[in-house]
């Protein structure tokens, strides 16, 4: 929900991952966009909840297991029954069947 102030040209344009939004032309117009920092792995994607502004990081490709990208259908080298299967769990190993 948008929230105007009476006067001065300020609004919320109700994204948490936005600061500064202003009036113009009649509408909210978003200010500046929250920038997430890069977590370094190339398997995962970066971004701002716009509900509550908090960065988070999403597994794109594969799983992240121990801080490391591991690929689709890898096996787990300690328990080779165990494979990375995002389809299960994108952050561990996870049973073969």
């Amino acid at each position: 929900m948008l929230e105007w102030t009476a006067r001065g040209g300020t609004c919320d344009d109700g994204n948490a991952c936005t600061t500064g939004d202003s009036c113009g032309a009649g509408a909210c117009v978003p200010g500046v966009p929250t920038v997430c920092a890069d977590d370094g792995l190339g398997c995962t994607a970066e971004a701002c909840d716009p509900l509550t502004g908090l960065c988070g990081s999403s597994v794109t490709d594969g799983c992240v297991i121990e801080g490391a990208c591991v690929a689709t259908g890898t096996l787990d080298p300690a328990t080779p029954c165990r494979a990375c299967d995002p389809s299960k769990n994108t952050r561990d190993f996870t049973n073969l069947e």
